[in-house]
């Protein structure tokens, strides 16, 4: 299974390849986190309603999807949403790899639980 660890480490790589698709769309996502992973959905953070709105147009978020298939060679759909705060890419990473140290936590991942704020 793919980690949001993994995708937010490797976000600039994806923009790069976002950008061979849109050359717009690389600066949409700079207002977006990863937060974590829900089975096949990747799912970004933004602070307001009108970037979930652009990043999620039906050719923009197919756009993001190829470029992780190309990179990650994992299809993971796209899911935006509007949060209170954003975790920086560097944060969820480290929030992430916090998490898998506890075992109650590893217990309820592997159970299909998901950790979220």
């Amino acid at each position: 299974m793919y980690s949001a660890a993994k995708i937010a480490q490797n976000w600039m790589q994806i923009l790069t390849q976002v950008h061979r698709y849109n050359r717009n769309l690389p600066a949409l996502l700079e207002h977006a986190h990863v937060r974590l992973i829900e089975g096949n959905r990747l799912v970004l953070g933004v602070t307001t309603e009108f970037f979930r709105e652009k990043i999620t147009s039906a050719d923009r978020a197919k756009f993001i999807e190829q470029a992780i298939y190309d990179l990650h060679e994992v299809k993971l759909r796209i899911d935006v949403r509007v949060v209170d705060s954003v975790i920086a890419p560097a944060e969820a990473a480290q929030t992430e790899a916090a998490s898998v140290d506890d075992p109650l936590i590893a217990a309820g991942k592997e159970l299909g639980g998901v950790v979220d704020e």
